[in-house]
C-alpha cells in the first residue's frame, strides 16, 4: 500500500506547475524515504546477533539498493536522478 502511495506521489510530481502543492508532495516523498528506510532498519534488527543475514536473501538486497538508491537522490529536483528537466518545447 505504501509503494503505490509512493508511485502516485511521484506520478504527480511530474506535472508542471504544481504551485503550492509541490512543496506538500516534495515533503510527502521525504515521508515515505523515511518510512522505507525505518522498515529496512527493522527488517535489519529483526536477524538479532546475525543482521548479516538479512542480505543473504535476493529481495532483501534489492529493496536495500531501491532504498538507497532513493535516498542518495534530492527530492527538490523535479527527477529521480537529481537532475533538473526542462519542460520546454522548441517551434522549429
Amino acid at each position: 500500500m505504501l509503494i503505490m502511495a509512493n508511485g502516485i506521489v511521484l506520478g504527480v510530481e511530474t506535472y508542471p506547475n504544481l504551485g503550492a502543492a509541490g512543496a506538500l508532495l516534495r515533503w510527502t516523498e521525504w515521508v515515505f524515504r523515511l518510512a522505507f528506510v525505518v522498515e529496512i532498519a527493522i527488517r535489519v534488527l529483526a536477524h538479532g546477533r546475525r543482521p548479516q543475514d538479512f542480505f543473504r536473501h535476493g529481495w532483501n538486497v534489492f529493496d536495500s539498493l531501491v532504498t538507497a538508491a532513493s535516498a542518495s537522490t534530492d527530492p527538490r529536483r523535479s527527477d529521480a536522478a537529481g537532475f533538473q528537466v526542462s519542460a520546454r518545447h522548441r517551434n522549429p
